[in-house]
């Protein structure tokens, strides 16, 4: 895809936030000003203004409301999803350092169980409730018990095109929560670090190599999943981001997405790259740590372990050290534009030699967040970016 098309791509996905978006006159009394947008499941809501209880279906969802509110969450959060703590616990850990009134904060119930208490929220009377389209596309009983009792739902997307969703959501949000500044600083910020990948596409001359992603989740005895199209023929999560940039990812038209490859497959495909992802998952020990807390000998040595996987030994990507792990949930957050950074340096290490994705998430950090960066978030089997 041609940097210009990418451009135009960005550019519309943004600036159709707001369309049909309506406010009420500034005469009318605050008690009964309201907000009508259009969220990103095409839904029209009508919400009321100012937003003063705040419901987070999914916990981590908490990155993109702090990056706007900050510390004027507190008494804003009303209830949030346990996600944070079970599936991002660094984060989890940072953001109850940062701002320890979280701890308290009522749980609702996990969506990805289906188990989010629709009794609990209307009890809580929210002016907000965040979710995500992931949610109403799994047909959650929870999502259609809340919208058939009325509470009032706005639908993000995250994942779907993991390089234009968030910033399409934090435009949204920046629009309800009378945070459009702020929003717009954040957004062009990540525009500004994905353009430094996208103006450089069309100076590639190497031939695109070919690159095996894996979640790396549950072990070496166990092949993680891996990601091609979803339902609606779209790349998904990891394979959009690497799709982005010229490659030829194994599993795509080969298996069905987030599912593994089977083992026989990868060793005759020998790969030129291997893509981990990592986090800290408190429900699988066997994880690739990487995040705020992660230590880089510890990630690095359970990397490594993945080298005695069968046949693994004689993989091209094996001998030649491009075998690496980055934190998973840059497919699902604002600082999305690190994966595309640390992605492109690795794929074609000449070219983007002079990227520097760790230093841009410090800057994130210090810019955005109410806390330092710290911990590891990128490895590779050699001690190099």
């Amino acid at each position: 895809m041609s940097r210009a098309r990418i451009a135009c791509l960005l550019v519309g996905a943004l600036s159709s936030i707001g369309c049909g978006v309506s406010t009420t006159p500034s005469e009318v009394p605050i008690s009964e000003a309201t907000i009508t947008v259009t969220d990103l499941a095409g839904r029209e809501v009508t919400l009321k203004q100012p937003i003063e209880r705040i419901v987070l279906i999914r916990g981590r969802d908490i990155y993109e409301l702090a990056l706007l509110l900050g510390e004027e969450m507190r008494g804003k959060l009303v209830a949030w999803g346990p996600d944070l703590k079970a599936y991002d616990r660094d984060g989890y850990e940072m953001f109850v350092e940062a701002y320890p009134w979280l701890a308290d904060v009522p749980n609702i119930g996990s969506i990805y169980r289906d188990a989010t208490s629709v009794e609990q929220i209307l009890d809580l009377n929210p002016d907000l409730v965040i979710v995500e389209n992931f949610m109403r596309e799994r047909s959650h009983d929870s999502i259609d018990r809340m919208e058939r009792a009325g509470i009032p739902l706005l639908f993000l997307e995250t994942a779907n095109d993991p390089l234009v969703d968030p910033q399409r959501s934090l435009a949204l949000l920046g629009r309800i929560l009378d945070r459009e500044d702020r929003s717009r600083e954040i957004n062009e910020f990540i525009e500004a670090r994905l353009q430094e990948v996208y103006s450089k596409l069309d100076d590639i001359e190497e031939p695109s190599p070919s690159v095996y992603l894996e979640q790396g989740a549950r072990g070496v005895a166990t092949f993680g999943w891996t990601w091609t199209y979803d339902s609606q023929r779209r790349l998904s999560c990891w394979a959009a981001i690497v799709g982005r940039l010229p490659s030829r990812n194994i599993a795509v038209g080969v298996v069905p997405n987030l599912t593994p490859v089977h083992p026989e497959y990868l060793l005759a495909k020998d790969p030129q790259l291997i893509i981990f992802t990592g986090a800290n998952w408190p429900t699988f020990p066997d994880t690739i740590r990487l995040g705020y807390t992660a230590d880089p000998t510890d990630a690095r040595s359970r990397l490594r372990a993945y080298l005695g996987r069968p046949g693994w030994r004689d993989l091209q990507s094996v001998r030649s050290g491009r075998v690496h792990a980055i934190f998973h949930g840059f497919c699902m957050h604002a600082f999305n534009f690190v994966a595309l950074q640390q992605l492109a340096k690795w794929l074609y290490p000449a070219t983007f030699a002079d990227l520097a994705p760790r230093e841009r998430l410090d800057e994130f950090h210090r810019r955005f967040l109410p806390y330092a960066c710290q911990g590891t978030w990128m490895i590779s089997l050699e001690d190099k970016g």
